[in-house]
């Protein structure tokens, strides 16, 4: 069945499982899986076990690929099966030895496997999976730098400095931001599995904790990375704990964060699509109350929201029920336009999107040098008309940027007619000179805990209460609330349909950002 489905043509493709109780299975499987999927969409994982953000999307995702594009999926059982199916198109083995060397070297095969069409692979692995002997060993790390933290950092600087300039895509590199051998960057077990999208690309990938006060040795070739010839106003695709630390440095690097930890990108890039832009409902309702509700979500910056379905929400019953403001970076689409084309074709009249965070890629715009600030600005300019339509709502996650740094956005990116932000206290809606509304959450509507026994109720009354200290006409915003499909809260869907029941509509009208962000700006003008 296996040889059928690859001679079936263009449209087949496998379906198989990413191993999760083995990380080297699990970085070799997904190398192949970039490898394979440099001539197409031929190879789809599916990450249950690990991608804790939805673990039924890929089985969504391969039944729509099936249902909407004309896609055809032979199941794999194992690692095993995988390999027989692909081994004939690997050039080659990359060897390193975890037990022996330092992590860093399992990055550099992968690296080297992405430049030669090798796996990387382990001695253990080779001993597992005899198909692997057939293939000639190319690269051996083995013995090169030894188990030590100098050993650590030699291997890094060699990838900088000669591996970095040979990469073929420098427009973004990946931190891959798996703890080991004591370097604390977060528990997340499925933080790597974005991993096959840059050895798509022939991306740098690294692996360096940003946590200047820990861990200062790292911390410096994690800003060696960024200098050592990467493309002005780059992406560093993946994460690493803390995140403040995280973005910090890609900040002050001249990137911007695209925060990754989705499955099977590099299977997205390839998949046709027409390419829509994200919807952008404005038009207030005829008989709007004194006091705007917008319910705003988070992880606006991450493919993984979307990879996973908004936490499931997107599939919620209650999905367009009410009106929900979504966060996507519209960078997203340049990338995985097929994507991006789910949520636009799929979108309820309810829906709205919004650029977050900070606009098309995670950064503190305040912190830019101001050659970066305006080449950021630049970048989002880019990429915003191709995928959403205006008014445009930009997320700002800064609480440093000031007021001319704002109107330089605003005048750089035309179709952006309101910004958002973070809560630091009080609610407050304001206006900028040229009369563009900002609007900012409180603090007890920013990713509220809300009260298990009575969630609806809890935030009705953080609503009223916040209500209850401004004078109308005014935004309030609740924003976050993408809990996973297994957490006890109610979902967004399902809270906002709540508050339009529960909330007098003489003094409380739901509404879209996009909707809110355009009765602001009248009521801004109208003022100015």
């Amino acid at each position: 069945l296996l040889c059928i489905a690859l001679l079936a043509g263009a449209q087949a493709a496998f379906f198989a499982p990413l191993p999760s109780n083995n990380y080297d299975e699990e970085v070799m499987v997904l190398t192949l899986q970039g490898l394979v999927n440099r001539g197409g969409p031929v190879l789809l994982l599916n990450s249950s076990a690990l991608f804790w953000q939805y673990p039924a999307a890929d089985a969504y995702w391969r039944d729509y690929f099936e249902s909407a594009k004309g896609m055809t999926f032979t199941r794999v059982e194992n690692t095993t099966a995988l390999l027989q199916v692909f081994v004939a198109r690997m050039a080659g083995l990359a060897v390193y030895d975890p037990t022996a060397n330092p992590d860093a070297t399992r990055y550099l095969a992968v690296m080297e496997a992405s430049n030669r069409t090798l796996l990387p692979v382990t001695p253990s692995l080779i001993n597992r999976f005899p198909v692997l002997s057939t293939l000639p060993t190319v690269v051996d790390l083995r013995g090169l730098y030894p188990n030590t933290a100098a050993g650590e950092q030699a291997a890094w600087q060699h990838a900088i400095t000669t591996m970095l300039p040979r990469c073929q895509d420098r427009s973004f590199a990946y931190s891959v931001g798996r703890s080991h051998d004591g370097i604390d960057m977060g528990g997340d077990t499925g933080v790597q599995i974005g991993l096959d999208y840059p050895v798509q690309r022939g991306a740098f990938i690294f692996n360096l904790a940003p946590n200047q006060d820990k861990y200062p040795a790292e911390a410096a070739l994690f800003d060696a990375v960024q200098s050592g010839g990467l493309d002005p106003m780059h992406a560093i695709y993946g994460w690493a704990e803390p995140e403040i630390d995280f973005t910090d440095h890609v900040t002050a690097g001249g990137g911007f964060v695209m925060c990754d930890g989705a499955p099977n990108l590099s299977f997205w890039s390839s998949v046709p699509s027409s390419q829509p832009r994200l919807p952008a409902p404005t038009a207030p309702p005829a008989a709007a109350a004194p006091y705007t509700v917008v319910f705003q979500t988070n992880e606006g910056d991450t493919p993984k929201i979307l990879a996973g379905l908004m936490s499931a929400q997107w599939l919620h019953p209650a999905h367009g029920a009410a009106p929900v403001s979504w966060g996507i970076n519209p960078g997203i689409a340049a990338r995985f336009p097929a994507l991006v084309e789910y949520y636009a074709v799929t979108a309820q009249p309810t829906d709205s999107f919004f650029a977050g965070c900070s606009g098309a890629g995670y950064v503190y715009p305040s912190k830019y040098t101001p050659a970066d600030r305006a080449l950021y600005y630049q970048h989002v300019e880019h990429v915003v008309p191709p995928a959403m339509a205006a008014p445009v709502v930009v997320d700002i996650w800064d609480y440093s940027i000031n007021q001319t740094q704002l109107l330089q956005y605003r005048s750089t990116v035309p179709a952006i007619q309101c910004f958002t932000f973070q809560a630091k206290g009080a609610a407050t809606n304001q206006c900028l000179p040229d009369g563009t509304p900002v609007l900012q959450s409180d603090s007890a509507l920013f990713y509220p805990q809300l009260n298990i026994s009575d969630p609806a109720g809890d935030l009705e009354q953080r609503i009223r209460h916040v209500a209850s200290q401004h004078p109308a006409p005014f935004t309030i915003i609740v924003y976050g609330l993408l809990s996973k499909a297994e957490d006890p809260y109610p979902q967004t869907p399902e809270l906002a349909l709540a508050m339009a029941n529960r909330l007098p509509k003489d003094k409380f009208s739901i509404m879209s950002v996009t909707q809110a962000c355009t009765q602001a700006r009248d009521h801004c003008s109208a003022h100015a």
